[in-house]
């Protein structure tokens, strides 16, 4: 399968070389900063484009893995280019299908491939582990994206636009939310100098406790004790970070009111 690669990012670039890996025919790799494009198509036997327009008409497969906000602007050049008999696939987890539609009612063939993971440039992933979802707009289209996803992960889930909005919400919550606390809890740290470190075998424990069970049957601290002296402690400890105060609050009273 020859496959245009639009995107030069993190996606892109674990994709690229995940399907590169296992026999794939990358046959272009844009973005518009034409360092990153050569960088990411040299490593992938491609020829890198800085300019939509030279986007080859004859890929078998469009792989769309920019930012949300590009997608259909993406979408609607390579309509506008003569693709409309090709499949043109983005990997966005909150961008419905029907963006397509909307943007490029030209294109005849478009689908979904969305894997569910958080990527960056510094660490290599792990895509056996990895939940690919697909979907297309025609049948076909679905099964041929199942077989790609399938060379690169034994987890693929053909999900549809409703099911991949809401999987992607829940991903917020257990990656980005939870970072951000992460980067919270560092910060406290700081303050006491302490190394953040001394939280990783805490963090690792408590992750490595969801294979025993759902979450809520591993939470544990002071909101489902309903030890409020502690709370209130905390909340103290918190004054002048009226901010922090508001998130230790709110999060607490959820886990109270969670497990009622």
């Amino acid at each position: 399968m020859k496959i245009a690669l639009i995107g030069a990012g993190n996606v892109a670039t674990h994709l690229g070389r995940k399907l590169f890996g296992v026999g794939e025919e990358l046959t272009q790799v844009f973005s518009r900063n034409w360092l990153k494009a050569k960088q990411l198509a040299d490593e992938l036997g491609a020829v890198p484009v800085d300019d939509l327009a030279e986007i080859t008409t004859v890929a078998d497969l469009y792989l769309i893995a920019v930012h949300d906000d590009a997608i259909g602007e993406v979408a609607a050049r390579l309509a506008d280019n003569g693709v409309v008999d090709r499949l043109v696939v983005h990997t966005s987890g909150a961008t419905p299908m029907q963006l397509f539609s909307e943007a490029a009612p030209g294109l005849e063939r478009v689908g979904v491939l969305y894997p569910l993971q958080t990527f960056s440039k510094i660490r290599q992933p792990d895509f056996t582990k990895i939940p690919i979802c697909v979907d297309a707009s025609q049948t076909s289209d679905r099964e041929l994206l199942r077989s790609l996803a399938l060379n690169i992960s034994p987890h693929v889930y053909p999900i549809n636009d409703q099911q991949r909005a809401t999987l992607h919400l829940a991903a917020v919550f257990v990656n980005n939310f939870t970072n951000h606390l992460f980067a919270i809890g560092e910060n406290i740290l700081k303050v006491g100098d302490l190394p953040f470190e001394m939280l990783l075998p805490l963090i690792q424990e408590t992750v490595g406790k969801l294979e025993n069970g759902p979450p809520a049957a591993m939470q544990t601290g002071p909101a489902i004790r309903h030890d409020e002296a502690t709370i209130e402690r905390h909340l103290r400890q918190l004054d002048g970070q009226p901010d922090l105060q508001e998130i230790y609050r709110l999060i607490s009273q959820n886990i109270i009111a969670s497990h009622l």
